[in-house]
C-alpha cells in the first residue's frame, strides 16, 4: 500500500456487538477502545489491525485500516496472505507487528544502495516504466525514482512506476523533453512536484535548465544561440560601419583653417590613427584639427612635412589625415592641392616649387639658343 503507516502501543481490544461479516469493510471496536488506536489520514495514512479469534486463537486475518472514527474503523480486507473470514464479537482486534510491517521497515543497506527507489527501465523510447520493491504505484510530492534508461528519448517523455499513474517527465526548466535528456545506459534520477517528474539529471545525457540570469549560473543552448545570433547582428553591423569608415568618419562644425569633425565613439588617437571628415570651409594657410570640438588642437601638416599653405583643403572636400605621434598629416583632400616633397626619381611627383625652379633655370637658355645667340 502506497500509504504512510502510523502506529500506537498497547492497541488491543475486542470486535463490538454484531461482530464482522466476511465481506464487510466496516469493523466496530469495543465501545471507547477506538482511541488506544492511531487516527490515518485518509487518503494518505493507514495502520494494521491483526484479527484472532477468542476462543482457540488458531484464526487469523490481517487488515489495514485506512479510516477511524471513534471505535468505527474502515479496513481493507485479507491482507498479506490471509483470508477474509466471519468474526465474532468479543473476537481479539490488535495493532500488533507483522511480517508485512516488518518487510516494509527501512533496512540500512537498501537506504545506502537507494534499493528502495531504483530500478531498471523496461519501457521504450519516450515510455520508461520501472518497479520498484516496495511498490510504488501513486507518487507523493517530493518523491525521487532512480532508473536506469534503455532507451535514448527522442522527445517529450513520461514515466510510469508499478504499472500505476503515468506522468509526464519534465526538464529542471519545467517544459517537456526534446531529445537526447535520456541516454540508453544512463542513470537516470527524477523528483515528484506533485504534478509530474522532473529529471535532475541522468548520466551521459543533455540537462535541460532555465535561462542563467547571473554570471555564474549555467546558460542554455538557446540562450546562447540567440545571444550568438545577436553579436553575429552586431559583427556585422561592425564589419558594415569598418566598410563604410563610420568609426572614423564625422562631419566637420569648424571654421577655415580650425576644423573640428565630429567622430562617434570618441576615438583615442595614437600613433597611426586615421581620421576622415566632410570640410566645411576651404583652408587659406596653416590649420588644426580638434576631434569632437574638445581635447587636444593638433596641427594639420602635408606630406612635406611642413603646415599647409592654402588650397589643400576644399569646402565639402573629403579629407583624410593620420597622425604620426605629434601632428596629423593631411593625405588627402577631394578637390584640393597635395603638399608633397621634391622628387628625386623620375616617376615621382614634382611639387610646384621644382617646377618652378626647373623652368627658371631651363627656359632662359632655350629662348637664346631659338634665337641663335648660343
Amino acid at each position: 500500500m502506497a500509504m504512510l503507516e502510523v502506529f500506537s502501543n498497547n492497541a488491543i481490544t475486542t470486535i463490538a456487538t454484531g461482530g464482522l461479516s466476511t465481506f464487510s469493510t466496516t469493523l466496530k471496536l469495543a465501545s471507547g477502545t477506538g482511541t488506544l488506536f492511531p487516527n490515518p489520514v485518509v487518503g494518505t495514512q493507514f495502520f494494521r489491525i491483526s484479527l484472532t479469534d477468542a476462543s482457540t486463537r488458531t484464526a487469523h486475518e490481517i487488515t489495514y485500516c485506512t479510516a477511524r472514527t471513534g471505535d468505527i474503523c474502515t479496513i481493507v480486507r485479507a491482507q498479506e496472505g490471509t483470508t477474509a473470514q466471519a468474526w465474532l464479537m468479543n473476537d481479539i482486534a490488535g495493532h500488533f507487528v507483522t511480517a508485512g510491517a516488518m518487510t516494509d521497515c527501512v533496512q540500512l543497506s537498501g537506504t545506502q544502495n537507494n534499493s528502495y527507489i531504483s530500478a531498471i527501465d523496461t519501457g521504450t523510447a519516450n515510455v520508461y516504466k520501472i518497479a520498484l520493491t516496495p511498490s510504488m504505484p501513486t507518487s507523493l510530492e517530493f518523491a525521487e525514482v532512480i532508473f536506469r534508461v534503455l532507451n535514448t528519448n527522442t522527445g517529450a517523455s513520461t514515466l510510469q512506476i508499478n504499472s500505476g499513474t503515468v506522468y509526464t517527465l519534465y526538464g529542471l526548466n519545467g517544459t517537456a523533453l526534446q531529445g537526447g535528456e535520456l541516454v540508453a545506459g544512463g542513470e537516470c534520477k527524477a523528483i515528484f512536484n506533485g504534478t509530474n517528474y522532473y529529471i535532475e539529471y541522468c548520466t551521459t545525457g543533455a540537462l535541460q535548465i532555465v535561462d542563467g540570469a547571473q554570471t555564474h549560473q549555467a546558460s542554455s543552448f538557446g540562450q546562447l544561440t540567440t545571444a550568438i545570433a545577436g553579436v553575429n547582428t552586431a559583427i556585422t553591423g561592425v564589419k558594415t560601419a569598418i566598410q563604410q569608415n563610420a568609426y572614423i568618419y564625422g562631419a566637420d562644425t569648424g571654421t577655415a583653417n580650425t576644423y573640428k569633425p565630429t567622430i562617434s565613439p570618441a576615438p583615442t588617437i595614437t600613433a597611426g590613427s586615421e581620421i576622415m571628415w566632410s570640410a566645411a570651409n576651404a583652408n587659406t594657410g596653416a590649420s588644426t584639427i580638434q576631434i569632437n570640438g574638445t581635447g587636444t588642437v593638433y596641427n594639420l601638416y602635408g606630406f612635406a612635412g611642413i603646415s599647409l599653405q592654402g588650397g589643400e583643403i576644399v569646402a565639402s572636400g573629403k579629407c583624410k589625415a593620420v597622425y604620426n605621434g605629434t601632428q596629423f598629416i593631411l593625405e588627402y583632400c577631394t578637390g584640393g592641392a597635395l603638399q608633397i616633397v621634391n622628387a628625386i626619381n623620375s616617376q615621382q611627383a614634382s611639387s610646384l616649387n621644382q617646377v618652378t625652379s626647373l623652368i627658371s633655370i631651363s627656359v632662359p637658355p632655350l629662348l637664346l639658343m631659338a634665337q641663335g645667340i648660343i
